[in-house]
């Protein structure tokens, strides 16, 4: 790893550098010294050796984690301040155009509540409508299946078959019309503009109410793997020391202080 690496090397273009290229650049410049502070430390680190049997070579170790820690610390903070200035334009973006976000936001709802309230009136009475029809049809249906029954007792054959095909016409007609009735909303209503057309859009949505009552299990497949990693860190570190299914356990590093 070369931490001194010429960044204009990298470029490989006749083009003038990007912005990002130039700022590296620029970084690379200003801090060579603490990058070569920090290259140096890495190669003792890497020559250090795997098995000490010194208290010199511990001792050294020591110290050599102590002045990496020190650069590390320094990094630290010469990313925060390096980055402030780009993180308060960004803020200073994104406030820029929440306003009209926001305000927009407000507009569109301000006309799309009413719209909501209309095209669910709107959907209900459709729904009744077919609902109503496929009554009919199927009375209708009903009562013509029966003087199909009659006439055929009475041996009038013809006027029997015309009258059962009408009965299952009309039961078709109304098992359509119910099956329309089980429409989504946005298949039921819908207003249509010059530029767009607006619809109902149904879905199921969940809301946390009562969270120790929730069932944690039945939610166990969508919880991330890091989610759960991070609720047994706070579990252990409120002096949890048994759970099923995870493994709690003391573990001893190095602190160099």
């Amino acid at each position: 790893m070369d931490l001194l690496q010429d960044t204009t090397a990298k470029i490989g273009h006749n083009n003038p550098p990007s912005d990002a290229e130039s700022l590296e650049q620029k970084l690379m410049e200003d801090y060579e010294r603490q990058l070569s502070d920090a290259q140096m430390a890495y190669k003792d680190a890497n020559n250090f050796p795997n098995k000490i049997e010194t208290d010199e070579d511990a001792n050294r170790g020591t110290d050599l984690i102590k002045k990496i820690v020190g650069l590390n610390k320094n990094f630290e903070a010469i990313r925060i301040k390096e980055k402030e200035p780009y993180l308060t334009l960004g803020r200073v973006v994104d406030n820029f155009f929440k306003k009209p976000y926001d305000l927009l936001n407000e507009a569109k709802n301000n006309v799309r509540f009413p719209i909501d309230d209309f095209l669910k009136e709107k959907a209900a009475k459709e729904r009744a409508i077919r609902e109503e029809q496929a009554r009919i049809a199927r009375e209708e249906a009903e009562k013509r299946a029966t003087q199909a029954v009659s006439a055929a007792q009475a041996e009038q054959q013809a006027t029997a078959d015309i009258l059962a095909r009408s009965a299952a016409q009309l039961e078709y007609k109304a098992q359509s019309l119910e099956k329309a009735a089980a429409e989504k909303p946005a298949q039921l209503a819908r207003a249509s503009g010059v530029s767009g057309t607006a619809s109902l859009r149904t879905k199921w949505v969940g809301e946390v109410i009562d969270p120790k009552s929730i069932d944690l299990e039945l939610l166990r497949p969508y919880i991330r793997p890091e989610d759960l990693q991070r609720a047994l860190n706070a579990f252990v570190a409120m002096g949890g020391r048994e759970l099923p299914g995870a493994r709690i356990y003391e573990k001893s590093e190095t602190v160099v202080r």
